[in-house]
């Protein structure tokens, strides 16, 4: 909405994410059946809070979920597998952290 919420709210496009005026982003998600918000958090990022959502949406609607990144489990998984053939034998992915161990 026009005039509501911090600077970016209004270009970010995530579902149940909005932009506190403070610039803090909080993730929400509406109960089936009842339609109340369901509080997920507030988050640095517009991305994190983006990936509670989409946690919450799959715990709640499972295989129907709608969810903000649907490729990111994708994109992890050939990640995963491209920096396994490099001989990284220990590979730990975080939130905004890759943290890469290298077998010598």
């Amino acid at each position: 909405m026009k005039g509501k919420g911090g600077p970016e709210n209004g270009i970010c496009d995530y579902t149940g994410v909005r932009q506190r005026t403070w610039g803090k982003w909080v993730a929400e998600i509406r109960e089936p059946g009842r339609g109340a918000k369901l509080w997920l958090g507030t988050f640095s990022s517009s991305y994190e809070a983006a990936l509670a959502y989409d946690e919450a949406s799959k715990a709640i609607y499972g295989q129907s979920a709608r969810l903000n990144l649907p490729l990111l489990p994708l994109c992890q998984a050939r990640l995963l597998h491209f920096l396994m053939n490099l001989k990284f034998v220990h590979v730990r992915i975080q939130m905004q952290d890759l943290v890469l161990v290298r077998s010598d």
